[in-house]
């Protein structure tokens, strides 16, 4: 077995790029809101690659790595929806992560608090860089003896 990024399709790479186009086609001022916000799609793409990784890094105790990889595209998919539909609802806690990829930083932009959106991201960046780095050692521990 092997942890291998084939299937995945990184949607959010190309959004970011795309979504910064946009933005300076209808706001051509270069200001400390365009940066934030472009931090922010970067954070989001981040943690959408780090959430990624800890799912393909299941394969060291899984064998169903390629259904779960259609499971969390769909949770993905969850990101670009709008945030209110799911506040006050049981799937908020479930949802939340997913949301911090590209939902929170265009409401953000919106409302004018990037900075506390960007803080969040960076708490889950750490939080996610942790945990996949535990779970790979943990693989690797497996997979070698």
């Amino acid at each position: 077995r092997h942890v291998s990024f084939r299937l995945v399709q990184f949607a959010s790479l190309i959004q970011v790029p795309l979504s910064l186009i946009l933005y300076f086609v209808f706001r051509p001022s270069l200001d400390l809101t365009a940066l934030l916000w472009a931090m922010a799609l970067v954070f989001g793409f981040i943690i959408s690659y780090l959430l990624w990784f800890l799912i393909c890094l299941t394969a060291f105790w899984l064998d169903i790595t390629e259904r779960l990889t259609i499971i969390s595209e769909e949770l993905f998919s969850v990101g670009l929806l709008p945030v209110t539909i799911f506040l006050g609802t049981k799937l908020f806690p479930l949802a939340f992560i997913y949301l911090l990829t590209a939902s929170y930083p265009a409401q953000a932009l919106l409302e004018n608090n990037l900075p506390q959106i960007i803080g969040l991201q960076l708490v889950f960046i750490l939080l996610l860089n942790l945990l996949t780095g535990f779970v790979q050692k943990q693989g690797i521990k497996k997979y070698s003896s």
